[in-house]
């Protein structure tokens, strides 16, 4: 299981046009969060928490300092509660149905402060 990619592709299914296959580079480019979606009989049970920590620690492991993700307006909340931050919220075109996204980001190294 991995709830987090290397992949430069922030979000998107394979149908997804501007999908790439770019690797991102550890230190330098933020890991992605891929989408998580909880089955309604399991919400609220700490699975969305466990995938989140398995990742962060998964992807520092992996030498990467920050990570990215894109929302949906439910999901802002909790990403917010795992300590993410909100960037201007976009919109996408979905086969003629706008959908909106939130942009967020995490950083997982605490800068020293000097």
């Amino acid at each position: 299981m991995r709830g987090w990619s290397r992949f430069a592709t922030l979000f998107g299914g394979d149908r997804y046009a501007d999908r790439s296959a770019a690797l991102l580079v550890p230190g330098q480019d933020a890991a992605r969060i891929r989408a998580m979606f909880t089955a309604p009989g399991f919400a609220r049970r700490g699975v969305g928490s466990a995938i989140m920590a398995a990742s962060e620690a998964a992807a520092r492991k992996a030498g990467f300092d920050k990570l990215a993700l894109m929302a949906t307006l439910s999901g802002v909340p909790f990403y917010e509660s795992h300590g993410f931050v909100a960037e201007p919220g976009i919109t996408v075109d979905a086969d003629g149905i706008a959908v909106p996204f939130v942009p967020m980001t995490k950083a997982l190294h605490t800068p020293d402060a000097s």
